[in-house]
């Protein structure tokens, strides 16, 4: 009997065309995403201005930081900041939204808005709690052969 199996012919350049074409439909994506929030960027910075105008300011001390710490990196960084302005905006206004609903949260939380308004002078019921006994954990004994090697690099350290 004949072995009905095909064989399968690779052409490496397929994994190069495959490549290729992921690279482009990633372009596209991108292109699309950039266009959408470049026409959304206006509204988006007002907005931004008006919910938490502190994420501007906190983005300006980041590059201000930045120049101080390592000035090549921060005239990259306001180099990508102004080709990436659009994704920058979308960024900052989810930033500000962010911590807007996180001060709202936290302003509603329980220790803030004392749900349970017991007065400061009077004591809450509490039961205590003994330990019955003690856990004592047996150890083994401390190995008196084994010696620290004289050489040790570790010890360098504190001297």
């Amino acid at each position: 009997m004949l072995n009905n199996r095909k064989s399968v012919n690779f052409n490496p350049f397929s994994g190069i065309i495959m490549t290729v074409i992921t690279l482009v439909m990633i372009y596209f994506i991108f292109k699309g995403l950039f266009a959408l929030a470049s026409w959304i960027m206006p509204v988006l910075a007002i907005a931004t201005l008006f919910i938490n105008y502190h994420v501007y300011l906190d983005f300006g001390k980041f590059i201000r930081n930045l120049f101080m710490d390592n000035w090549v990196l921060g005239i990259g960084a306001v180099l990508l900041s102004i080709m990436l302005m659009p994704f920058l905006i979308v960024y900052l206004f989810s930033k500000a939204l962010l911590l807007k609903k996180f001060d709202n949260s936290k302003a509603e939380s329980f220790w803030n808005t004392k749900k349970n308004d017991i007065p400061d002078d009077e004591y809450v019921d509490f039961e205590e709690v003994e330990d019955d006994e003690a856990v004592r954990i047996e150890l083994p004994p401390i190995d008196p052969k084994v010696k620290r090697s004289e050489d040790n690099s570790y010890d360098e350290f504190f001297k």
